[in-house]
């Protein structure tokens, strides 16, 4: 296929790496996956590779930025950065500092690959490396699913005992992360940058896992991305307005579905065999709400899940369960990091949704996939965690998602980005 990047490198290897375990999650991290007790464990034990890996992804990222082609320029998320840095500063006030303080430590390298996977090579090997990355990871949960159903099994009990989580953490991270791989997929075929047999091999696998983790959330982000990538490929044009109306769409959705829980309390269950309290949500979010009244500028502390203390126990009684996160993006960043955080990423999405939308409307292709990658975290975010402990996968997808669209913004004049190299040659 014309167009075809076909050179696989060092570079593009620690890439591929990189991107299945810790960015997506499979096996993250070994010692705590195979335990029986699954995901509990792995939030809350104690992991002896943990500090290792650690060290090796830090010190992989100082490799890479010493081979960067330092003749280009080099963009950088300042806000992420501030967000990271009152996320160490929250660990002061926290119930266990030195535990915090880890937990803290693990943004580092999240934060670092999302800035350097933007430029140490081609939009285009960018977009194959993560199909790959995708693919792999796809195929290994599947494979823990049926292999081994006693690790690839959901850990709940009840009607959700039976759903896959692969080599992830959990369904919902599971449905997440092979949500985001068919969009990714679908976008570098889109561009030329895999083949159509290679895609086909990785949207396959991630839609089995989709719906076996029966995860409504990647299915409600999934239409709602599959719609706006339908009126720009097929309309060809965006307006500049439209981030503003997608906002407001998202808003007007949330709204509804709250109204639509006053007014049927039985719909959900009614409709797909699910809970009206959207499987145990709403009472966490009232009592995670309570407490934030009483420290909105601080909040609690990075991890506060991860620690016995009687406001988590009250949010556990008032949840009738003992939910690892808050289920809410916004509110569980508030919770733990307190308004000043949640205000810093709320103002990366607005910047980044701007330009994007900016870009994609003159035409510009490497624009679209970071656009759709956000919209798609935008609407996970109304019923999961993805920027505070115990999840953070979204601060990846954030960071590199800026970067991403102010490098394509500012690449040399007369070279098309998706052939413009800045960085090592794979």
């Amino acid at each position: 296929m014309k167009g075809q990047i076909r050179s696989f490198g060092l570079v593009d290897l620690w890439m591929v790496m990189m991107v299945t375990v810790p960015v997506i999650g499979t096996f993250y991290t070994p010692d705590a996956y195979f335990q029986s007790i699954g995901v509990t464990n792995l939030q809350f034990g104690k992991s002896d590779i943990m500090p290792w890996l650690l060290l090796l992804f830090t010190t992989s990222i100082g490799v890479m930025l010493l081979m960067r082609d330092r003749e280009n320029p080099f963009y950088h998320d300042f806000l992420v950065y501030a967000f990271v840095l009152i996320a160490f500063i929250s660990t002061t006030y926290s119930p266990d500092p030195a535990s915090s303080l880890n937990r803290s430590l693990r943004l580092l390298p999240v934060v670092g690959f999302g800035i350097l996977f933007s430029q140490i090579t081609t939009v285009r090997k960018t977009y194959r490396n993560f199909t790959i990355a995708f693919f792999i990871s796809s195929v290994l949960s599947i494979f823990m699913a049926i292999v081994f159903p006693q690790y690839g099994l959901s850990n709940y009990f009840g009607a959700y005992e039976s759903l896959w989580r692969g080599a992830l953490t959990d369904k919902n991270a599971a449905g997440f992360a092979y949500g985001l791989g068919l969009i990714v997929t679908i976008c570098a075929y889109q561009t030329k940058s895999i083949s159509l047999s290679f895609a086909s091999a990785t949207i396959i696998p991630s839609v089995v896992m989709i719906i076996m983790s029966n995860s409504i959330t990647a299915i409600t982000g999934l239409l709602v991305v599959g719609t706006l990538f339908t009126v720009i490929t097929f309309l060809g044009r965006v307006p500049r307005a439209a981030v503003l109306i997608t906002v407001a769409a998202i808003t007007a959705l949330t709204a509804t579905i709250v109204l639509l829980l006053i007014a049927v309390p039985n719909l959900f269950e009614n409709i797909a065999g699910r809970s009206g309290d959207l499987t145990g949500r709403t009472p966490i979010w009232a009592a995670v709400w309570i407490l934030i009244q009483k420290s909105p500028w601080t909040g609690y502390g990075f991890n506060f899940w991860a620690y016995d203390t009687p406001d988590r126990i009250g949010i556990w009684s008032a949840a009738g369960f003992k939910p690892l996160n808050g289920h809410n993006t916004w509110l569980d960043l508030w919770l733990q990091m307190g308004l000043v955080a949640v205000v810093l990423i709320i103002l990366d999405f607005v910047r980044s949704l701007r330009l994007g939308f900016k870009l994609v409307s003159k035409r510009v292709d490497a624009a679209l996939l970071p656009v759709l990658i956000l919209i798609f975290i935008l609407v996970r975010s109304i019923s999961e965690s993805t920027f505070s402990e115990p999840g953070t996968a979204g601060v990846f997808w954030l960071t590199w998602g800026s970067v991403m669209l102010r490098k394509v913004r500012h690449d040399r004049p007369g070279l098309s980005p998706f052939e413009a190299s800045s960085g090592p040659k794979p």
